[in-house]
């Protein structure tokens, strides 16, 4: 994961005088960047998360995405796919309205609910978890469970630690299991998740 940058405009004095629109300018420039960003790590664990809350579809393994894409005829089923498994983020105005349809179906009494879930899904814990429901520890637990699982693959298959991206790993390996709507609680892993995990991170 990229470490972000932090841009001071003050120099080391303590006057503190106001930066010129000139420097204002330049850290503008060297700071921005899309946003919502087009792929954010784990994103698509935190969705699927909310999705089964909303009890929005009986089955939600059933072809999530193809239901979903028939919410708005400017979705396609593969950007739905994208949302739920490659943690691509859709642009604001159908990520809120689609958290909207969510927590409407969901027993909130917060006004601000929509609002809290869709900073969530953007920036995970680091605005804190939900204020309903336990999806921040049950994340927790996928971590560790997807950390572990990795660990065995790499062993056994002799791949070396370095040749790839461990956080970006466990963030997608999360997203599987989420998808396979594995609990990460009481439930044994199968060796089909396993392979399924091979294949999507290391495609052997």
């Amino acid at each position: 994961m990229t470490d972000r940058k932090v841009v001071s405009l003050y120099s080391a004095d303590t006057t503190r005088v106001a930066p010129s629109p000139q420097k204002l300018r330049e850290a503008y420039e060297s700071l921005r960047e899309e946003f919502p960003r087009k792929q954010t790590p784990g994103f698509s664990a935190r969705l699927m998360l909310l999705i089964r809350r909303a009890r929005i579809f009986a089955d939600p393994t059933d072809a999530p995405a193809l239901k979903i894409a028939q919410l708005d005829d400017r979705w396609t089923q593969e950007d739905v796919s994208g949302w739920l498994e490659r943690d691509e983020v859709p642009d604001m105005r159908s990520l809120f309205t689609f958290v909207k349809v969510c927590v409407g179906l969901m027993d909130y009494q917060d006004q601000n609910a929509a609002e809290h879930e869709t900073a969530y899904l953007l920036f995970g814990d680091l605005v804190a978890s939900p204020k309903y429901g336990d999806d921040s520890e049950r994340l927790k637990r996928l971590r560790s469970l997807a950390l572990n699982l990795i660990e065995e693959i790499v062993q056994e298959e002799g791949i070396p630690p370095d040749s790839f991206d461990a956080s970006e790993a466990i963030d997608s390996a999360c997203s599987l299991l989420v998808n396979l709507n594995f609990q990460g609680e009481d439930g044994e892993v199968q060796s089909g998740h396993k392979a399924m995990l091979k294949l999507r991170l290391f495609e052997i």
